[in-house]
């Protein structure tokens, strides 16, 4: 049963990110580094607007145009009511008024390696899977 319930949200969440646009899956990526790198350091949630810094990183690294900050909030309501991440906001929050805090409903390291198996967005695997890589191209 348990095996099934897995590939059921297989096939519908992680399928689905492959039918999403370039942008889209960009902003999810962005999203699942992001916190990633949040939870490394324990030093603070993410938000819409550290999420929206580390898509302008990705976008710089891919020598793309990245898009707006509004249009970057719209795309992660999308993502949240696809059910990939789960966006609250946060309301008088010291000197900023409101924020974003953006959490991953499903595990964000099935969601990166979703992603990151594309060729477009190759260059983003995790460092332990491109050393795996190059050690098997040097053994071939």
């Amino acid at each position: 049963i348990h095996a099934a319930q897995e590939q059921n949200e297989y096939e519908g969440v992680y399928c689905g990110i492959k039918t999403l646009p370039i942008q889209v899956k960009t902003v999810a990526l962005a999203c699942v580094r992001d916190i990633k790198n949040n939870k490394k350091n324990g030093d603070k949630e993410s938000t819409a607007s550290t999420v929206y810094q580390e898509y302008q990183n990705l976008c710089k690294s891919r020598g793309t145009q990245p898009l707006t900050q509004r249009r970057i909030t719209d795309i992660l309501n999308e993502l949240g009511f696809m059910g990939l991440i789960n966006c609250t906001l946060v309301f008088n929050t010291p000197h900023k008024g409101r924020n974003k805090l953006i959490e991953c409903s499903v595990d964000p390291a099935r969601i990166e390696k979703t992603i990151t198996d594309e060729d477009a967005f190759s260059m983003f695997k995790p460092v332990i899977v491109q050393a795996k890589l190059f050690e098997k191209f040097l053994l071939d």
